[in-house]
């Protein structure tokens, strides 16, 4: 019965130590780059340095509307005989490109260089979208309780691509997700991407409690790759394993 019971403890210790050898994932990386506070955190902060750059607002609104490629303006066509004033009923579209005007030398020497040098093809360009939904905060309440029943609609253009409605969250205005859908696409004809939070009603029409749309074409050509998060270092394996398909 002693050699039993000593089996057992010395069994328990190894079974810690596994434990704490897979402690650190990503998500020990993510409380260790946010002042959330985690037991995770500690452990990655004693065996790494890198963290994840966390924006209190949208990408675009960081990095000017990824607009460093090209600008995008709306396309409304013309007034009809009703004479509509309401320039948001009129629009038809986005155009996006760039007008350059060139002064030209009086000397008749050679043209100035074209801004844009490395336009990317304009035939549609095939994708895979990754979404990552790590958590969100301090929802708008919908239900008489004060809290939500929260889950994840995705839309590609018009068509609903995911409904995660089976795996709602009951009772929270703070839901951690921690969900990946990857899904397909083909830029430019699909490329506005919607992400909804939604609540889960028992006897009633489920409610939006709020969304964000993302211009995939924006972030797939601008020059600061918000195609996917980039570490600082390069690591060919573990939690901050190189994630780019191109190396750097």
């Amino acid at each position: 019965p002693v050699e039993k019971k000593l089996d057992g403890e010395l069994k328990k210790e190894v079974d810690e130590e596994d434990r704490k050898a897979t402690f650190v994932d990503w998500w020990s990386k993510y409380y260790a780059s946010t002042t959330e506070g985690d037991d995770r955190a500690i452990e990655y902060d004693e065996k790494y340095t890198d963290r994840i750059e966390v924006y209190e607002e949208p990408l675009e609104k960081v990095f000017g509307g990824f607009n460093d490629f090209v600008d995008t303006f709306h396309v409304y066509r013309g007034k009809g005989q009703r004479g509509e004033d309401d320039e948001s009923d009129q629009s038809v579209g986005k155009f996006k490109g760039v007008f350059c005007i060139y002064p030209l030398p009086e000397d008749g020497s050679e043209e100035p260089p074209l801004i844009l040098q490395h336009v990317p093809s304009s035939k549609p360009q095939k994708c895979v979208v990754r979404i990552y939904v790590v958590k969100a905060n301090d929802l708008q309440p919908q239900d008489p309780s004060g809290k939500n029943d929260a889950y994840l609609r995705v839309y590609l253009g018009k068509e609903r691509m995911v409904n995660d409605k089976k795996d709602y969250i009951p009772n929270t205005l703070d839901p951690i997700f921690g969900k990946m859908f990857e899904i397909k696409a083909t830029l430019p004809v699909e490329h506005m991407l919607k992400v909804q939070i939604m609540d889960w009603d028992l006897l009633s029409a489920d409610d939006l409690v709020g969304e964000t749309v993302i211009d995939l074409e924006d972030r797939f050509l601008t020059k600061y790759r918000a195609t996917c998060g980039l570490a600082k270092s390069y690591c060919i394996d573990g939690t901050n394993n190189w994630r780019d398909g191109q190396r750097p």
